[in-house]
Parts: structure tokens; C-alpha cells; sequence
């Protein structure tokens, strides 16, 4: 599984999952999450679609805030598309729920999209 935000066509933040509460929530049930590696950035890796798609992602969880570029927007990468075509995906807000019942859902998408 890997998290990510898209910035655009031709620039995506990896996510570095040790850094974000409800990946690590995750990581301690036994989700496999791919970390970006070495590079610039606390939380996230700024690299190209070509460097998602060759981690090989199963899953990608795809940051849903307003500040993230849409599946629309990205339509001109080829590595976009590649990589959206063999991969299941599940709405992810960075932002942690504020509540019980909002962690469940995105805990429950997860389960289901594995």
C-alpha cells in the first residue's frame, strides 16, 4: 500500500508512513506500507509519477483534500494512468478523523480494498 498526495502531472508527495498517526495505525495491524525512501522532506517524498508506479504499489491511498490534484488533472501522465489502472484505491485525508467513527470508516475502506 502506498499513500500519497498528487501535486499534478508530473509531480507526487510520497507519503513517509512513519510520519502520519493513522498510517502508522495501520502499519500496527499488519498493513504492508511502502515508505518513498531517502530524499528531501519530513513527511513526504516530492518525486514523479514514474517513482510511485515502480514502488508497485497493490493499494494507493490517494489524499482527498482540496490542495491535491485530481484523478481529472492527471490524466495528460502516462505513469498516472498506469498507475491508477492496476491499483485499487481508497480516499485518504492526511488529517487525521477527529472521532471514533470516522477512523473506523477509513479503517474499514482499507480492509475492504485489501
Amino acid at each position: 500500500m502506498l499513500a500519497l498526495s498528487a501535486a499534478g502531472p508530473g509531480s507526487v508527495h510520497l507519503a513517509r508512513p512513519g510520519t502520519w498517526p493513522d498510517l502508522r495505525a495501520l502499519s500496527a495491524l499488519g498493513v504492508d506500507l511502502l515508505d518513498p525512501g531517502h530524499g528531501a522532506g519530513g513527511n513526504w517524498c516530492t518525486t514523479d509519477w514514474a517513482q510511485a508506479l515502480a514502488l508497485d504499489p497493490d493499494v494507493v491511498l490517494g489524499d482527498v483534500r482540496a490542495n491535491a490534484a485530481t484523478p481529472d488533472a492527471l490524466r495528460g501522465d502516462g505513469h498516472w494512468r498506469a498507475l491508477q489502472e492496476r491499483v485499487r484505491t481508497v480516499a485518504w485525508n492526511p488529517e487525521a478523523p477527529c472521532s471514533h467513527r470516522g477512523h473506523a470508516r477509513f479503517v474499514d475502506a482499507v480492509a475492504a480494498a485489501l
